[in-house]
């Protein structure tokens, strides 16, 4: 994970939608906490069983902050972009690129307008 290579220059580390930080693998002398951030929709990185997972793992002191409403963009702004037009992978697909198709489950979730369930990406941003 690139997060463990800046417990020496970091104070706070904040994996997101993440497994965490291996408590084995810190040895920087900054770090002072680390912040788990993760939306319980996440169909990427399945919610709290793999952000859970990523807490127990991190080194104290250490915080979980979970999410409902949203999904593995809740801090980007991903569903932004191109919205109107389906989204990033509906834009990619429209301009010829075959494999895009692929890449959908991952560029849309969490955006509402692919499932009005989820909240807009500007609440993930206040969280």
């Amino acid at each position: 994970l690139a997060l463990e290579k800046l417990t020496d220059v970091a104070k706070v580390l904040v994996p997101m939608a993440a497994q965490g930080i291996s408590r084995f693998s810190v040895t920087g002398q900054r770090l002072q906490s680390t912040l788990i951030l993760g939306a319980m929709n996440d169909s990427i990185s399945h919610g709290l069983s793999s952000q859970g997972a990523g807490y127990e793992s991190s080194p104290l002191p250490k915080r979980l902050a979970m999410v409902s409403g949203l999904g593995h963009h809740f801090c980007t702004d991903f569903c932004w972009i191109g919205a109107e037009h389906g989204g990033i992978a509906a834009i990619a697909l429209a301009h010829g690129i075959l494999l895009a198709h692929l890449l959908a489950p991952l560029a849309d979730d969490g955006c509402p307008f692919v499932d009005r369930r989820f909240l807009s990406p500007v609440r993930g941003w206040n969280f």
